[in-house]
């Protein structure tokens, strides 16, 4: 039996199992959304542990990345629902997988997209994928409630936390998370982790943009705060 042949089956046996997972979610449980990453001998011998370390971009066509964006209107300051719209590419090959969404509350859960995917059906809060081929992308759209009101003028929305984990690996992940919102009612007052090198944070009108490339794990936490009304 190849190295190769038995590569194939250890992967089998780790969907199976979960052993690879990549999450994304917006809640204080960890969202699983179990995933199979590409065959090659998994990159290297030496992987991250878990420690955030940002990395330049990766050139490598295969490295998941996750866009997210988020609309919070007048009425998410109320309510605490906001709009998602999520895109995945590069999903690697994989006969048969589950994206698992643990949103505190999340409804009309829609494919808007897909790409290399045989078939792609929602239940639920899951998004069952089928007969995946390279280079495959999928996009969804639903309304979750991640706007936490912490006081009656300071308002918090948490994103992740993102990771792509192989059994005690992490692996390289690109994330984009755009936050579009009433500005004339709200300003960004706090971003964790702040803004630095190879974690890019750009504030323009009406939204906040967020670049990054890393391995470990990654939360992302907005804070805005009321506007003043004179």
């Amino acid at each position: 039996m190849t190295r190769n042949i038995i590569t194939r089956i250890f992967i089998l046996i780790s969907v199976l199992s979960s052993g690879l997972a990549f999450a994304d979610v917006s809640d204080s449980e960890s969202d699983a959304e179990t995933w199979l990453e590409d065959d090659s001998e998994f990159r290297s011998l030496e992987v991250n542990e878990g420690e955030l370390v940002f990395i330049e971009p990766v050139k490598d066509k295969t490295t998941l990345h996750s866009e997210k964006e988020l609309i919070v209107t007048q009425s998410s300051l109320a309510t605490g629902w906001v709009n998602l719209r999520q895109c995945y590419y590069h999903i690697s090959p994989v006969a048969v997988t589950d994206i698992v969404y643990r949103y505190k509350q999340i409804r009309n859960l829609t494919i808007l997209s897909t790409k290399n995917i045989g078939k792609a059906t929602t239940e639920g809060q899951v998004v069952h994928l089928h007969d995946i081929s390279a280079q495959a992308s999928l996009c969804v759209t639903a309304e979750v409630n991640v706007l936490e009101k912490k006081t009656a003028d300071v308002f918090v929305i948490s994103s992740g936390p993102y990771y792509q984990q192989f059994f005690d690996g992490y692996y390289p992940y690109h994330v984009s998370l755009k936050i579009n919102y009433p500005e004339d009612l709200i300003r960004v007052s706090h971003v964790s982790p702040p803004a630095q090198p190879l974690f890019n944070v750009l504030s323009g009108e009406h939204q906040l943009s967020i670049e990054a490339w890393f391995e470990g794990i990654l939360t992302i936490q907005i804070t805005f705060t009321r506007k003043v009304v004179s």
